[in-house]
């Protein structure tokens, strides 16, 4: 429909205009490509099969050698480089990937948490509410539907895989023995739905969760 194909649209222009780190700046938006190149290199979950890309050559690629027709097969697992885990992953009646508008991914406000600091110290760090909480009352609310990104510094880590996953020998990347980065804590996702004043974030009385009032800066 016109709808998939705006919005493809919409998605291969973010992806070419954010391309090579580069950011781009249209009004109020800036678009940042957060993801990696496919290829033999893109980091899996041990264990999980990895990209694959085998060129292939049929009766219909000789026919159309003038051409230089290119055709190749890809084989991936869902594990590789960077990707969406929807509620269907984890649990029966989960949305899955198919029944999450666009919109909900791409056309809605972003905010950047940094605890690339605390991850250097701690690289099993988890990110606590106290981490939301002083976002909130440095900034003001969170946005209404925005997504929130942690940035854990982990992007540096990418092109070695010991560092990036954790393990400390070469079995451990055959075998799933012990691995170690940072994420968040089940707390912090269980409390983003209590109600939060920074009022009493300020004068040292916190609560735990996330709704901030405007008046948070002063």
């Amino acid at each position: 429909t016109m709808e998939i194909i705006r919005a493809a649209l919409f998605l291969s222009y973010v992806l070419f205009s954010a391309s090579g780190g580069q950011g781009a700046t249209d009004c109020a938006y800036t678009s940042v490509l957060l993801s990696y190149t496919f290829s033999d290199r893109a980091r899996v979950i041990p264990n999980f099969s990895p990209f694959v890309i085998t060129p292939e050559e049929d009766l219909l690629d000789i026919l159309l050698l003038p051409l230089n027709i290119s055709t190749n097969r890809y084989f991936s697992s869902d594990e590789v480089g960077t990707h969406i885990d929807v509620p269907g992953r984890f649990h029966v009646d989960g949305y899955r990937i198919g029944e999450i508008g666009f919109c909900d991914f791409f056309l809605v406000p972003g905010i950047k948490i940094d605890v690339s600091e605390k991850a250097a110290r701690d690289r099993n760090y988890e990110v606590t509410v106290d981490d939301i909480e002083e976002w909130i009352c440095e900034n003001g609310p969170l946005p209404e539907r925005a997504i929130v990104l942690f940035d854990f510094g982990w992007s540096y880590r990418y092109d070695d895989a010991r560092r990036y996953f954790g393990d400390d020998s070469v079995l451990d990347l055959l075998l799933p023995l012990e691995y170690s980065w940072p994420g968040i804590s089940l707390g912090t996702a269980y409390d983003a739905t209590k109600p939060f004043d920074c009022t009493d974030y300020v004068s040292g009385q916190r609560q735990r969760s996330f709704w901030c009032s405007a008046q948070t800066k002063s």
